[in-house]
């Protein structure tokens, strides 16, 4: 018979926010943001979400940084009421520090997509905001 508690981890693909320029595979392209919850499960069913991370991330080659919650929050609230990401000020601070971040380690991967194992931003078992595969 199974364990009756375990932990799960759930990522999730809230969508696009904008196109901006990667420097980690230097070409202009599409970043995404994401949640990636930590779940306690009690039989096989999820019951007390207990972590949430939030992240964007390069759609082509998967760099991707850790975002503040408040920052999440005002991505979210953009993009579900239909207005740009790409002119707005939450944009220009989010990647300022991007950028930062990305040319400060002189062309090795940042830390963030060392550090988050099988990273599931960037496999098939990601699900878009309406929970499908």
């Amino acid at each position: 018979m199974g364990s009756m508690l375990g932990l799960e981890r759930d990522a999730e693909n809230m969508g696009k926010v904008c196109s901006s320029y990667c420097h980690q595979c230097k070409q202009r392209t599409i970043w995404e943001f994401g949640r990636l919850t930590q779940w306690i499960k009690l039989l096989s069913l999820k019951a007390i979400s207990f972590k949430k991370e939030y992240f964007i991330f390069c759609e082509k080659c998967g760099d991707d940084f850790e975002l503040r919650k408040s920052e999440f929050k005002q991505l979210e609230k953009l993009i579900n009421s239909n207005q740009s990401v790409s002119h707005s000020q939450v944009k220009n601070g989010l990647f300022k520090r991007i950028y930062s971040k990305q040319l400060s380690h002189n062309g090795t991967i940042p830390f963030y997509y060392n550090s988050r194992e099988n990273s599931q931003f960037r496999n098939n078992e990601v699900k878009n905001h309406t929970g499908k595969n």
